[in-house]
């Protein structure tokens, strides 16, 4: 009989401790953007010409990294729930690097100007490819942050 109670509690008790544990991570907040270090510096152009080229090989060196990406300001756009995206790249191509932005830098970004060239730091999250050629595909970048403008 007092085994069977020491079993139960110690199942209590993990089970607690694992509550504990999920309630914990589920509200932690994500580390600040411009606090980690980015493993590259790179051109929208440059990143579009890459993924374009080979995409599974861009995707394995670049999918979830950290990265730099300097580029001009092709477009603003501001969503109905208030959430802000960058789009950079060559105006002369359709292909372009899609930033979300941050939403602690929503305000910021809103008064970004089109043309303007930008530095953007995020998470580079997906590639979607233009399968009809004449879209153009797009590089996904979130949790976006502003270095300098240039």
């Amino acid at each position: 009989m007092k085994r069977r109670i020491y079993i139960w509690a110690i199942i209590l008790f993990a089970v607690i401790a694992l509550g504990f544990y999920g309630v914990h991570e589920y509200f932690r907040p994500n580390e600040d953007m411009s606090a980690l270090k980015e493993m590259c510096r790179i051109s929208a152009t440059n990143i579009v010409h890459e993924f374009e080229g080979n995409d599974s090989v861009a995707g394995k060196k670049y999918i979830g990294k950290i990265i730099v990406v300097l580029g001009k300001i092709k477009e603003v756009e501001k969503d109905e729930k208030g959430y802000c995206t960058l789009v950079l790249g060559d105006d002369a191509i359709m292909s372009s690097v899609r930033c979300s932005v941050d939403t602690t830098r929503t305000k910021e970004a809103i008064g970004m100007q089109k043309g303007n060239n930008i530095s953007v730091k995020g998470i580079l999250t997906g590639y979607n490819a233009d399968a009809t050629g004449l879209l153009g595909s797009d590089v996904q970048l979130s949790r976006c942050i502003f270095l300098t403008e240039k």
